[in-house]
């Protein structure tokens, strides 16, 4: 057990400048024939997520797969923009471990098997790309009420309150998450419309300087992918 969470601490603390160094350094001919490139940091990371389970450490496993959703979502428009079909491959496999471990009453076995096929997605990025699924565009429905959650936020950064606007997002994010694969099944695209307006919008309110344009901004651009996503999209 010592040696788990020491092991645990020191891939926690280089993960964000491993993974930044690793994705976005120039890709060589091997990086751009495995989809996303290195994928290594965040399949450590599930590793340890998987050895708490193994362990009936379901707190520990939600403390560290906290940490891979981070690193995860801080790197997804670079990761998108590289592969987006194994990009959204892998994405669905973390929403699913993701519920699955911080179900209400976990189930060991459903979380053993989503983190196991979160691995094999992470390890398998050509695979991923090519059985990744085509879904009719059909909307999402009503978004109505992630549209009040932005709402909320707005309102907050309209009166400089970011640590309210920081605290309001977070509930959206999870609220976002939550639904992800519910969402993405009913249409693919407009689900990444939404989903890339929101990690703008994210990253321009938990800037560590606020930064109250950008911050308007990507909340109207946010609030409009909401919006559009609600009928079929062109």
């Amino acid at each position: 057990m010592k040696q788990l969470l020491l092991a645990t601490a020191l891939i926690a603390l280089p993960v964000g400048t491993f993974i930044a160094y690793q994705i976005f350094a120039a890709p060589t001919m091997a990086q751009a024939s495995a989809g996303i490139g290195d994928t290594s940091a965040f399949t450590s990371i599930i590793t340890d997520v998987q050895a708490f389970a193994s362990n009936g450490e379901i707190e520990g496993a939600k403390t560290r797969i906290r940490d891979f959703e981070i690193a995860w979502d801080e790197n997804a428009k670079g990761l998108r923009s590289i592969a987006p079909a194994t990009w959204d491959r892998i994405d669905g496999a973390a929403d699913t471990a993701l519920k699955a471990v911080r179900a209400t009453s976990p189930d060991m076995a459903a979380i053993q098997t989503a983190l196991a096929d979160l691995q094999t997605s992470l390890a398998s990025p050509v695979q991923a790309d090519a059985l990744a699924p085509t879904v009719a565009a059909a909307g999402l429905g009503d978004t109505s009420a992630f549209a009040s959650i932005i709402s909320d936020v707005q309102a907050d950064a309209e009166k400089a309150d970011f640590a309210a606007a920081k605290t309001r997002i977070t509930d959206f994010e999870t609220a976002w998450d939550d639904q992800s694969s519910a969402l993405r099944a009913l249409d693919g695209a407009a689900w990444g419309t939404v989903d890339a307006a929101a990690d703008a919008a994210l990253d321009a309110v938990r800037a560590t300087t606020p930064d109250a344009a950008l911050v308007t901004e990507t909340l109207a651009a946010l609030q409009a992918a909401l919006q559009g996503s609600k009928s079929v999209m062109p």
